[in-house]
């Protein structure tokens, strides 16, 4: 059985995630972080008490995720991803690929510093 966009994968470490339907946006992603200096991201990264998605991108090590939504937001991963201290910044394909994602991770950067 072939397994289409969005299906769920084994990754060898006894738990499954999600798969992005658009690789494209992952490497563009990928090349605005590293152009920004930002580490790369983490993909598909679920949440340890949480069984209803995944955070698409994330930086575990400032607790900061981008969610790429559509119009059903999984509202027990948001829930969850609070109580465990994760600032999750919401925004579309779009804003992947036009660099809105990159300002956003680097304004939540900035304001943690402070």
């Amino acid at each position: 059985m072939k397994a289409g966009p969005g299906a769920r994968r084994w990754n060898g470490d006894g738990k499954t995630r999600v798969q992005h339907k658009n690789r494209g946006s992952n490497i563009v992603f990928d090349a605005a972080c590293q152009k920004a200096g930002l580490p790369p991201p983490v993909k598909n990264f679920p949440l340890a008490g949480c069984h209803e998605g995944v955070l698409s991108y994330c930086f575990p090590e400032y607790e900061i995720a981008i969610l790429v939504g559509n119009d059903v937001m999984p509202v027990q991963l948001l829930n969850q991803a609070a109580i465990e201290g994760w600032r999750v910044l919401i925004c579309d394909r779009e804003g992947i690929e036009d660099g809105t994602a990159i300002r956003m991770v680097q304004s939540a950067l900035l304001e943690g510093i402070r």
